[in-house]
């Protein structure tokens, strides 16, 4: 949980974003999870809330798309995204010995299941 800023030095993400940073804020509802990503494209943020339990089903996030995340340990997330019930993405996440670095591993498919690339992003926790 708390607010986590994007390492850009540290992360390569792939293909290249239009966005010049990005930022998480994790947050508890009781059992749920609520995850904020903060996009900034030149003098414009763009949120995009996530709500979501940690228990591998697919939870609604915006029109025919779906998130899910499994929770493996303490450290270690896994996830998908999915368009119209296909698999668009999956999420590998390890959260650092100390806490304060998240490492997101996220591979993106085209609607065939294609490649289209795996970007790693590196997050550093601000609070």
């Amino acid at each position: 949980m708390g607010r986590w800023q994007l390492n850009l030095v540290k992360s390569h993400i792939a293909p290249a974003p239009a966005w010049r940073s990005q930022a998480l804020l994790m947050t508890r509802d009781g059992d749920w999870n609520i995850r904020t990503v903060e996009y900034v494209y030149g003098d414009r943020i763009a949120r995009s809330p996530v709500r979501y339990r940690e228990d591998g089903k697919d939870y609604p996030v915006a029109p025919k798309r779906t998130f899910a995340l499994t929770r493996l340990d303490d450290r270690r997330w896994k996830g998908t995204e999915k368009l119209d019930g296909i698999v668009v993405g999956v999420y590998d996440q390890t959260l650092s010995p100390d806490g304060r670095q998240l490492t997101i591993y996220h591979t993106t498919f085209d609607r065939r299941g294609k490649p289209l690339g795996t970007s790693v992003e590196v997050f550093d926790k601000i609070r």
